[in-house]
Order: C-alpha cells, then sequence, then structure tokens
C-alpha cells in the first residue's frame, strides 16, 4: 500500500470552536492522506484504507495558546478530533491515522497588533 500526503490550499469548511479563549483559532496546515495499493496490475485506482494505522509526526511553527491544538478530520459536514500528542516545545504533534482524508491542524493563538507611527 502506498500512503501519500498532499498539501491542500483551502479549507472545506469553517475551522472548528475548539476553546472558550477570546482568540482566533487558525489552521496550522492543511492536508490530504490518501492510500492505493501499491501493485502495478492492480485494477483499480481508488482510494482505499490503510490496514493499520499510519502514524504522522508534524511539526508546526506558530506559537498557540497552550493546549488548543489539535488534529482534527474533515467528515463533510464537519470537523472531527483525532487523538494526538502535542510536544509544545518542539512544537511537534503524534498522531496515528486510521483513515483517509482531508486534515487539519488547529489552534488558537492571539493576534498581535503593531502600532502605527506617523511623523
Amino acid at each position: 500500500m502506498q500512503i501519500t500526503y498532499t498539501p491542500v490550499t483551502q479549507l472545506p469548511g469553517p475551522a472548528p470552536a475548539i476553546t472558550d479563549a477570546n482568540a482566533p483559532v487558525q489552521a496550522q496546515y492543511l492536508f490530504t492522506i490518501s492510500a492505493q495499493p501499491e501493485s502495478a496490475g492492480a485494477a483499480t485506482t481508488a482510494a482505499i484504507q490503510p490496514q493499520q494505522p499510519v502514524t504522522v509526526f508534524i511539526n508546526y511553527r506558530q506559537p498557540v495558546i497552550a493546549g488548543t491544538i489539535g488534529l482534527w478530520r474533515w467528515e463533510g459536514n464537519g470537523w472531527a478530533s483525532v487523538a494526538g500528542v502535542d510536544d509544545p516545545e518542539a512544537r511537534l504533534l503524534t498522531a496515528m491515522l486510521d483513515q483517509t482524508g482531508t486534515y487539519a491542524i488547529f489552534g488558537a493563538s492571539y493576534p498581535v497588533y503593531l502600532p502605527a507611527i506617523q511623523r
């Protein structure tokens, strides 16, 4: 089985509500995971599900509010949380995926406002 990672540029739906803080939720990364049979003579090119979970390690670079980062899977009409382990010091999220589909890392962050200086 061949597993493929493909970056995606547009969210398929609105971001999930992940925090009570008055901070915007942002997509850190958005990608799809797909799986195809490895054999060249396979009768179908349709996507299949992995036979066993696939471990993914995702580095994120944006600072986020502690406890708000998480991996989410698009379910067609909304986002479903996926279990994962966050290492905030390394900014590394680890998860085991057992389904193909569209995934995103979401986290809340405080906006930074820079003052405007006029002369």
